[in-house]
C-alpha cells in the first residue's frame, strides 16, 4: 500500500556539512506499547506528522496481530481484557468476554489506532535493518534508521517497542534439523500443516505451551508433552462479559481506567505480600495442591509429575483452565524428564533419559530470547547495543529504569530489561 509521507524539519549538521530532514520520533512497533507510546506523545503536544511508527507486519497488535507470534491454536490473554486492553472507553470497545482471544485482540489494536488517528503515521511492511547514532556530528542528538528496503530516516529520538516477545528461542540440543517431519516455534506456527490424528510432541510446559497442549488435545491424535519443570496454573473461570459490567464501560467515564488502577493496587498491596509470606504462601501453594487433586483424581504419580517443587509464583503462574486436567486424557502423554529433551532426531526427539519418542511433527513452544533486537543498534562511538550488554549471547544487559541505556542518547525502550 502506498505510504504516506512522513514530515520533516530541517536539522543542521556541524561543520557545514548542510542539512538533513530529520522528525522528532521513531517508534520501532506497532503493538500496544509503539501505539500508546504515539498517544502519549500527541497528547502532551508533540504533533503527530513528526512521529512516524516502522511495523514489520502487516497490521497492528505486535505478538497478537495476525501471523504475529501469538497466533497459535488456542492462543489468548491470560490477563483479564477489562485490564489489558488500554483506552477501552477512549476507543469505545468492549471486550466479547473475560479473557480474549488472539483475533479480538489484534482486531481491538487496528482499532485503537484507527480510532486514535495514527493509521496516517504508521509504515506497515516496514522492516527495520539499522539504528545508528549520528548525533556526534548534529546539534541535537539524532538517530539515523535504514529499512531492510533502503530507505533512510532521521529522527531526534528513537523508541524501541518491538518488544521482548519478538525473537523465538530454540532449545540448544542434539541434532536440530534432523526431523523429518514438520516442525516449527509456537512463534511461527505453519497453519498449512494438518495436526488433526497426528502423533504431535509439544516441548515446554510455558504459558504458550499451556494453551497449545489444552487445545491440541481435542484435534492431534495423541499429544506428548515434554516437560522440563513443572508449573502452577490457575483456573481463569473465564466466561462472556456479563450485562452489568457492558452498561458500566459503556456508561461510567474513566470505569476501565479505575479497573486498571485497583487492580494494580489489589496485586502490590495485597497480593504481593501474601506471596512474600511464608506462612501465607504455603497456604496459598496447599490451594493449588488441592486443585491438582481435584483435576488429576486416582493418579498419585501423574499429580506428582505435575507438581512444582518450588514454592507458588517463584516463576510465571498460568491462567488457563483444565490445564491439568487435560492430562487425564487417554491422548495426551506427559513426558517428565527432569533432563528434558536433548535430541532431535529423524523421526522424533530423545530425553534425558535415553528414550525416543516417534513424532508426526514437533511444536517447540520455548519462549523467547528477551533481551535480544533482531537489528544492529549502534550508540555513541561506534559500539553497539549487542557489544554494550556482553556480546551475542547478551548475558548482561543493562539499562536505567528499563528504559535508557548508557551510551546511546534518546534511545528508549518501552519494555526494556533491567
Amino acid at each position: 500500500m502506498a505510504q504516506k509521507s512522513i514530515a520533516a524539519e530541517k536539522c543542521p549538521i556541524a561543520a557545514g556539512s548542510g542539512d538533513v530532514d530529520v522528525i522528532e520520533v521513531i517508534i520501532v512497533g506497532a503493538g500496544f506499547s509503539g501505539l500508546l507510546c504515539a498517544t502519549a506523545l500527541c497528547d502532551s503536544g508533540v504533533p503527530l506528522d513528526s512521529i512516524a511508527l516502522l511495523e514489520a507486519g502487516s497490521a497492528c497488535g505486535g505478538v497478537w496481530r495476525k501471523g504475529g507470534v501469538g497466533d497459535y491454536p488456542g492462543a489468548a490473554c491470560d490477563v483479564e481484557a477489562y485490564q489489558y486492553l488500554p483506552l477501552l472507553q477512549r476507543v469505545g470497545f468492549i471486550p466479547s468476554r473475560k479473557y480474549i482471544a488472539q483475533a479480538e485482540i489484534g482486531a481491538y489494536a487496528d482499532l485503537f489506532a484507527r480510532k486514535l488517528g495514527l493509521l496516517p503515521r504508521i509504515r506497515f511492511n516496514t522492516k527495520v535493518a539499522s539504528a545508528n547514532f549520528i548525533g556526534d556530528v548534529c546539534e541535537s542528538a539524532l538517530w539515523e534508521v535504514v529499512t531492510e528496503a533502503g530507505e533512510t530516516i532521521r529522527s531526534r529520538h528513537l523508541v524501541m517497542a518491538c518488544g521482548p516477545l519478538s525473537t523465538p528461542k530454540f532449545p540448544q540440543i542434539r541434532g536440530m534439523g534432523s526431523f523429518q517431519g514438520p516442525t516449527f516455534h509456537t512463534a511461527k506456527w505453519d497453519h498449512g500443516v494438518a495436526l488433526e490424528g497426528k502423533r504431535v510432541g509439544v516441548v515446554g510446559t510455558g504459558a504458550s505451551a499451556a494453551q497449545v497442549i489444552t487445545t491440541l488435545a481435542d484435534v492431534a491424535g495423541h499429544t506428548y508433552v515434554f516437560q522440563r519443570t513443572p508449573v502452577w496454573a490457575m483456573p481463569r473461570n473465564d466466561q462472556p462479559t456479563p450485562t452489568e459490567l457492558r452498561d458500566s464501560i459503556a456508561g461510567d467515564v474513566g470505569f476501565t481506567e479505575k479497573l486498571r488502577r485497583e487492580e494494580a493496587e489489589r496485586i502490590d498491596g495485597e497480593l504481593f505480600p501474601l506471596l512474600h509470606d511464608p506462612v501465607q504462601n504455603k497456604k496459598m501453594t496447599n490451594a493449588m495442591l488441592a486443585l491438582i487433586e481435584q483435576e488429576v483424581p486416582g493418579n498419585a504419580e501423574l499429580r506428582k509429575q505435575l507438581t512444582p517443587d518450588y514454592p507458588f509464583w517463584c516463576k510465571r503462574v498460568l491462567y488457563i483452565d483444565n490445564y491439568y486436567a487435560t492430562f487425564n486424557k487417554p491422548n495426551v502423554s506427559l513426558v517428565a524428564d527432569p533432563g528434558g529433551v536433548v535430541e532431535e532426531t529423524s523421526t522424533g526427539v530423545r530425553v534425558a533419559s535415553g528414550t525416543e519418542y516417534e513424532l508426526d511433527a514437533i511444536v517447540y513452544a520455548t519462549g523467547f530470547d528477551a533481551c535480544t533486537v533482531s537489528f544492529p543498534v549502534t550508540g555513541r562511538g561506534g559500539r553497539t547495543l549487542a557489544e554494550h550488554w556482553g556480546g551475542e549471547k547478551l548475558d548482561r544487559p543493562r539499562t536505567l529504569f528499563g528504559i535508557h541505556v548508557s551510551g546511546f542518547p534518546n534511545l528508549h525502550f518501552m519494555i526494556g530489561p533491567q
